[in-house]
């Protein structure tokens, strides 16, 4: 299908240029008005040079009528997610900063400092004598449509809308067209998109609890645990950079199995290399998969596996910097901390449910969630394991290790080890999966219905939230024209926040929406904003310092 290998080849040329933008930027030590000058050109170069690489070939038993319903049905999912930041785009309008959606708080910051830095390697934020330590090559095309749309209305949350949205309608289409030649029948297909787009696990039982009321935690809420599995709206809504990091990694395994001559091992050398530094932690939990599919096309074939993991490693090294030197108190915890207390409020007839439970009852509550977050595993080999080829075996196997592991290992902070590194594991089960489920009947149907309300109730939430707060925003940004204006005054990329209208009532969320560097720390540093700060590249990356 044309829209499908177009999309393909958009996402592919993208992310290459993504990556080699990050990478001259920082080599160089560029200025960041010079980012158009590199992404643009590259983007072009990357189109030309990939177009015999993406082909999206239908199997006989899935006709094109039902190949274009699945592709209106990508388009209108990506654009209700894209939908959610249109107030962005409304703020000139009105003359008021919009309230920020999701995570967007941070990822406005972060385009803070790859716009107005000096120049690259970009500066914090939060503490303007460190450096943004964080996996941003999703974000160069923001930073290159700034400066290549130099409007006054053009700010940087109007730059992260258009971004979300560029993403949002790629990345299912570019999933769909990773998809439709290996699916076995409509079936297969039918069953990989309810379980990767729609199934929303735990996450819908409080759904049906709270209705109306978005929470991604109930892991963490109602049972205790420091755990989250995200939902695909919430990874299109919230963190799009980590879903990109997964989709380039299917994408490599595409253009892998349609070939092994040197313009495929170079791409997919890029598309790794891009991964790394758009979301650390999907490649992390990525990576035992890729090991064990590196280990067994080795066997086949030695040179093209070791030239793109050699290739790879030497395109990412030089940013690894990125990386290292956290401040103090970010980094992996073994064992986890968990809340260790479960609350279960009443509903309907039910009791609340209080519970304190140690490690070895908070293991078996574990199990049991994980079970019914991933109902799908076991009856997948309850049905199809003896059925399954071996590679498919290992890697259920392996994915299913990784789930395990994050009872125990996690990470500082919102604990990116799950949210983000189960993102490609949980991927690899649904699609093994979904060739071996059968036709549900018509009382299964009803319990998948009901397991997707937490993803459409995300989707509701977050658009309805924009729109109640467009029309009564926070009572610190009721009269934010003043900050508008200096957002959009292109003449400055530096303030003393001090001076900011409100600033001093920190810690409000008003410092976050100040799309200028400080010239001073700002007062109070959180844990989240620790998250992205580095002390700078040291060692064999001195080089690069400012």
């Amino acid at each position: 299908m044309p829209v499908l290998r177009l999309a393909q080849l958009l996402t592919l040329a993208i992310f290459g240029a993504d990556f080699l933008t990050m990478l001259a930027m920082n080599c160089l030590r560029l200025r960041p008005s010079a980012t158009p000058w590199i992404f643009f050109p590259a983007t072009a170069l990357f189109f030309t040079l990939c177009r015999s690489c993406c082909s999206v070939e239908l199997q006989p038993r899935l006709s094109p009528a039902y190949v274009r319903r699945l592709i209106c049905a990508a388009i209108a999912f990506g654009g209700l997610c894209a939908a959610v930041r249109w107030a962005y785009v409304a703020e000139p309008f009105r003359h008021q900063i919009s309230a920020a959606v999701g995570d967007d708080l941070w990822h406005i910051q972060e385009l803070n400092s790859l716009v107005n830095s000096p120049r690259y390697p970009a500066g914090s934020s939060f503490v303007p004598a460190n450096y943004l330590s964080f996996y941003y090559a999703s974000w160069m095309p923001a930073v290159a449509l700034y400066f290549a749309l130099p409007f006054h209305f053009f700010t940087l949350s109007t730059a992260l809308f258009a971004v979300n949205a560029l993403y949002d309608l790629l990345l299912p289409l570019t999933l769909l067209g990773i998809a439709l030649p290996l699916a076995k029948s409509r079936r297969q297909m039918n069953w990989a998109i309810y379980l990767v787009a729609l199934w929303s696990g735990v996450q819908s039982l409080y759904s049906v609890q709270q209705p109306f009321h978005d929470d991604s935690w109930p892991l963490r809420d109602l049972f205790g645990l420091n755990l989250q599995f995200s939902n695909f709206a919430t990874l299109m809504i919230w963190v799009i950079h980590h879903l990109c990091s997964a989709v380039a990694l299917l994408l490599a395994d595409s253009i892998w199995r349609g070939g092994r001559e040197f313009r495929r091992v170079a791409f997919c050398s890029v598309l790794l290399a891009f991964s790394v530094n758009s979301s650390a932690f999907v490649v992390l939990g990525a990576a035992p998969l890729l090991l064990f599919l590196l280990i067994r096309e080795s066997r086949r074939e030695m040179w093209p596996a070791v030239a793109c993991l050699g290739l790879a490693g030497a395109l990412a090294a030089p940013l690894l910097w990125i990386y290292l030197r956290k401040p103090e108190g970010i980094g992996f915890q073994m064992p986890l901390h968990h809340g260790h207390w479960m609350h279960l409020p009443n509903w309907l007839a039910l009791p609340a449910i209080d519970w304190r439970h140690g490690f070895a009852s908070g293991l078996a509550l574990f199990l049991i969630l994980l079970i019914v977050q991933f109902f799908f595993v076991p009856w997948f080999i309850a049905r199809g394991w003896g059925v399954l080829t071996r590679s498919d075996r290992a890697l259920s196997a392996i994915s299913v290790a990784y789930l395990l592991s994050t009872y125990c290992v996690g990470f500082t902070g919102a604990n990116n080890y799950c949210m983000r590194g189960a993102i490609v594991p949980t991927i690899v089960l649904c699609w093994i999966a979904s060739a071996h489920l059968p036709h549900p009947g018509s009382i299964a149907g009803i319990f998948l219905i009901a397991g997707s309300i937490g993803t459409w109730q995300t989707l509701e939430y977050q658009l309805v939230r924009s729109a109640a707060l467009y029309l009564k925003p926070p009572p610190y940004l009721a009269d934010s024209s003043a900050l508008l204006t200096l957002n959009q005054d292109r003449s400055r990329t530096t303030i003393d926040l001090a001076t900011v209208p409100g600033v001093r009532c920190y810690p409000a969320e008003l410092p976050y929406y100040v799309q200028k560097m400080p010239l001073e720390p700002w007062p109070v540093v959180t844990q989240p904003d620790k998250e992205l700060q580095t002390l700078g590249p040291a060692g064999p990356w001195s080089w690069q310092r400012r």
